[in-house]
Order: C-alpha cells, then structure tokens, then sequence
C-alpha cells in the first residue's frame, strides 16, 4: 500500500477508527536552486488507544531496511537511504503520522532533488525539524473545534 496515493491509505486508516485525515505535499526551492518536496500525512483517532490501531506504522516496519528509532521527538519506524530518512511514521497520542521525502523525476529525466545531500533526498536534520512542526502545529486543524475550545 505504500507508494500509494495518501487516499488508498486513508480510506483504510478511516475504516481503522480515524476520524479526520490530512496530507500536505510540499514543495520547496534551495538558495542554490535545488528543489526539494515532501509529504506529511496525519490521520487523526478519537483518542491514544485507537490511534494505536493505525497500521501506517506497521506498514514501514515491514519494508525491508526499516529501523525502528527515536526520530521527531517520538519513536518512528523510518527507511534510508543512505544517511537520509525517507519515509517514517510514528503515532504520537491520537495522532499517526507518515513523512515521505521525495525525488520526482521529470518527463525529461531531471530529477527534483536537494543538491548538498548524496541522494537527493531531504537530510536528516530537515525531516526532524519537519517533524517537530506538524507535531506541534501542523496537525492541529485536524483537531476538532471543540477539541480546541476546551483545550484553550
């Protein structure tokens, strides 16, 4: 099911239990003119027990490579390529992440990618701080207004 649009994903992780899903695919311009993109992926749970039905972890654990470390402030599952980390997923309380770093080849063979990194890919360094951010605000509009009213 990776390599798969975000949606064959949701719709499994919605018959999971998830309540509300979001996918962001970002694309970005280095100061050298590279480019890079990646995409974050969230399913959100009605609370911790559930979100630790989502199989998107499962998922990465399976793929051959997959190590299992302390990555984005949470455990993650995550696969490399080299030293850079491509595809990891965590479940942090009600909430299952995946970030996906990606290299997109062009109809004319170039290929969209970071020019200071070995494989292209996003460094390690730069999905943690990825990372860091959807835990802390990116996921929030998944996050029911009522949830956030009696939060606040």
């Amino acid at each position: 099911m990776l390599g798969t649009t975000p949606d064959a994903i949701t719709t499994s992780e919605f018959l999971r239990g998830s309540t509300a899903a979001i996918s962001e695919l970002v694309t970005g311009r280095t100061s050298d003119g590279g480019g890079y993109q990646y995409r974050l992926s969230a399913w959100q749970y009605p609370n911790d027990e559930v979100a630790r039905s989502s199989q998107v972890p499962d998922l990465v654990r399976t793929c051959t490579g997959a190590v299992s470390q302390h990555l984005v402030a949470t455990d993650a599952v995550v696969l490399y390529d080299g030293e850079e980390p491509y595809l990891l997923a965590f479940v942090d309380g009600s909430t299952s992440y995946l970030i996906e770093s990606i290299r997109n080849e062009a109809p004319d063979g170039s290929v969209t990618r970071i020019a200071d990194t070995p494989t292209g890919l996003l460094p390690a360094d730069a999905i943690d701080v990825i990372g860091d951010w959807w835990l802390q605000y990116g996921a929030r509009p998944i996050v029911s207004s009522s949830a956030v009213s009696a939060s606040a």
